[in-house]
């Protein structure tokens, strides 16, 4: 560990191309390899900003007036009194993201999450970091300040995203592919910041020359943190054994267990605090996950274990009643409702509601936003976060006549009659007939529980007058298509019913449900 890194810089006097905008600015430091103790009394090699003009003296991230020239920054190295150079990103139009622990450094070939990421960088400027084992990706940023770091293992793989923060990066000239000039970032940035929000945060400092130098949590548990970190620390240790597939008891019962440790500031109140930290930690991590904010949902949590499939399955039912997304049983299917376009009669495009069958890919990625499945990876000693397994999807969707879900007959885009003589007006799905009340934007007169007579001959005469010529008056709703209709109607009212007069809507046709009486049925000829 005494000995000094390997510094791995292109020709520093002749930046790619794409870098020479930045040689221009005033913003430019150097820095030198410096062996340091951390507070847990780890010795590490770090590279801490000189000035460029003098590098005995210390160059701060937030005053310009310590930053200097690019050229007196390439003197600075060529004459031995610095081992690399530095671009200063407070105010500037630079953003950053670096990619830690992901280059071999013999056959600078990429790990293929970090493939992945370059892939996703729409053609910014990429170059490996001076250790040898980083990426760096810089562009034109000019969003908010942003400086987050998230760790993906314990290994030391990561990320961090750097913009308009009083920090600086590394410059080695290490060019990976092609790039003319330095294209927008701040999407990327905020792309990378929405994904991965949800992990733990306290993550690398690709400054640092050791890759492997990521938080000690298991010091932080057992000793604490120092005075005015603590806060910040104690969210990251949660947020972190979190992620690692802990529950909020889990949590606080090791942080017990330790009374000097990160949970001492909060020996009164842990449960409290912690439970707190997890459920900002648990939505942050859900948004991420599905594109939505649900801070007062619950996120259950599936342990994925051999030989427990039958439980795991029944888990993830209970899930996806609780996502609250339109899926219900008919027919010995799962279904769901698609508004699909359809030709009428006169060959004009329309749109109607019909029922599909859910496929094990659909089911796999609504499973996925119902719930975090978690499996253990021998090789991290950990739980991980995984997509719903096909197999659970598979088994649920041939579970035929053991389905918790809520069984639909038929869809109506009308207010209809029970059976038991009420009128459901509220669209959604009704549990007491089993239909699927969809508006479709349209909107209908509210119906009275009790209207009067006189009432129904006013609605009676505004509307169709067919009614009066004998034309069929159907109670209910009608079916909307063979995909979707029920060839069974609903009943008329009898004697027996409700004595008060009904008011129903079928359509859009206004009926009349006359009181005391039982209106003739005629059959349309």
């Amino acid at each position: 560990m005494t000995t000094k890194p390997r510094t791995y810089n292109a020709d520093l006097a002749h930046l790619p191309s794409a870098l020479v905008p930045l040689t221009e600015e005033q913003r430019w430091v150097v820095w030198p390899w410096e062996l340091r103790t951390t507070k847990s009394g780890k010795e590490k090699w770090t590279k801490p900003p000189r000035q460029a003009r003098n590098p005995r003296r210390n160059a701060r991230s937030n005053d310009p007036s310590t930053w200097g020239s690019y050229a007196d920054a390439v003197a600075a190295v060529a004459a031995g009194n610095a081992d690399g150079i530095g671009y200063m990103l407070k105010d500037s139009n630079i953003g950053a993201i670096d990619l830690d622990h992901c280059v071999d450094q013999e056959s600078t070939k990429l790990e293929p999450w970090a493939e992945q990421l370059c892939g996703e960088a729409n053609g910014a400027y990429q170059e490996i970091t001076v250790s040898g084992g980083g990426l760096r990706i810089i562009g034109i940023a000019s969003g908010p300040e942003t400086h987050r770091r998230f760790n993906f293992d314990r290994s030391g793989a990561g990320i961090e995203l750097y913009r308009n923060t009083a920090r600086y990066i590394t410059i080695s000239g290490l060019q990976i592919g092609q790039c003319p000039g330095l294209p927008p970032l701040d999407a990327f940035i905020d792309m990378l910041f929405a994904r991965h929000s949800g992990q733990a945060a306290g993550g690398l400092d690709f400054n640092d020359a050791d890759p492997q130098a990521s938080p000690d949590y298991d010091d932080l548990i057992q000793n604490g943190a120092p005075e005015g970190e603590r806060s910040e620390l104690f969210q990251a240790v949660v947020w972190h054994l979190a992620g690692k597939g802990w529950s909020a008891e889990q949590i606080t019962d090791e942080l017990a267990q330790h009374p000097n440790g990160i949970g001492a500031k909060y020996a009164d109140r842990l449960h409290p605090e912690v439970s707190r930290s997890y459920e900002k930690w648990r939505s942050r991590k859900r948004a991420a996950v599905t594109g939505t904010t649900a801070p007062n949902d619950p996120w259950p949590q599936i342990y994925i274990r051999n030989g427990e499939l039958p439980r795991v399955v029944n888990e993830a039912e209970d899930a996806l009643l609780l996502l609250g997304r339109e899926v219900y049983q008919r027919g010995g299917l799962i279904v769901r409702p698609v508004l699909s376009k359809l030709k009428a009669a006169d060959e004009r495009e329309t749109s109607g509601w019909r029922l599909i069958p859910v496929t094990c890919p659909w089911l796999v990625e609504s499973l996925t936003c119902a719930a975090r499945f978690l499996k253990y990876d021998g090789r991290s000693k950990n739980w991980v976060a995984v997509d719903a397994p096909d197999r659970v999807a598979d088994a649920y969707l041939n579970r035929q006549g053991t389905w918790k879900l809520p069984i639909l007959t038929r869809i109506t885009n009308s207010p209809f009659l029970r059976g038991d003589g009420s009128v459901c007006e509220r669209p959604g799905y009704d549990p007491a007939s089993g239909l699927l009340y969809k508006p479709d934007g349209r909107s209908f007169p509210p119906i009275p529980q009790y209207p009067t007579k006189a009432a129904a001959r006013r609605r009676g005469a505004a509307g169709d007058r067919r009614v009066d010529r004998g034309l069929p008056v159907r109670v209910g709703c009608r079916p909307l298509g063979r995909a979707v209709g029920d060839p069974h109607r609903a009943r008329p009212p009898r004697h027996g019913d409700r004595p008060a007069a009904r008011l129903h809507i079928a359509g859009r046709r206004h009926r009349q449900v006359a009181a005391g009486r039982r209106r003739r049925h005629t059959r349309h000829r």
